[in-house]
């Protein structure tokens, strides 16, 4: 199942067992090349491990497997170009934000956008539409490599402790 294999990759991402989860969305890419969850998500992966030259070309894999047209690709690449990859992750969070003012669900990708972003403010603010919707994707905060930059926030803590999870202290 491609649905269990991506779900694979996302726990392998979640234990920080970098390397196994490139291994598996290779497998995964190989079988399905036109998948582009998976490299897209891969993108986040190689963001974290600051491979920034692999987050690129995983997110232009995704955007070819969504067959995305050649000057909207060529766009993306002169953005990174200006701006490295944060470039390309706050024009990928403004493209979800106009499609949620449309009524379309992106919150786990924009919590994650944002966060990778340092826009905390943000962050916390979607943490808290998340929660109001009962969003399961929250339950991965504590152990998400994604989410580092929100755990010196102060917000961060409070937030999990109203979810249930323990302290750390």
């Amino acid at each position: 199942s491609l649905a269990a294999r991506r779900d694979l990759v996302e726990t392998l991402t979640m234990a920080q067992r970098f390397d196994d989860a490139e291994a598996e969305a290779q497998r995964l890419s190989d079988i399905a090349p036109n998948f582009p969850e998976v490299q897209l998500g891969m993108a986040w992966v190689y963001f974290v491990q600051k491979k920034y030259p692999d987050a690129f070309e995983a997110f232009m894999a995704g955007l070819g497997a969504m067959d995305i047209s050649r000057s909207k690709r060529g766009q993306v690449g002169r953005a990174y170009k200006r701006g490295g990859m944060p470039a390309i992750f706050s024009l990928w969070a403004k493209l979800l934000e106009h499609e949620a003012e449309l009524g379309q669900k992106n919150q786990s990708d924009l919590l994650v956008l944002y966060a990778l972003l340092g826009k905390k403010d943000r962050c916390f603010h979607l943490m808290e539409s998340a929660y109001e919707s009962h969003n399961p994707y929250l339950l991965s905060l504590p152990v998400s490599p994604f989410f580092a930059s929100l755990r010196s926030d102060r917000r961060y803590f409070k937030f999990l402790n109203r979810m249930g999870f323990p302290s750390p202290h």
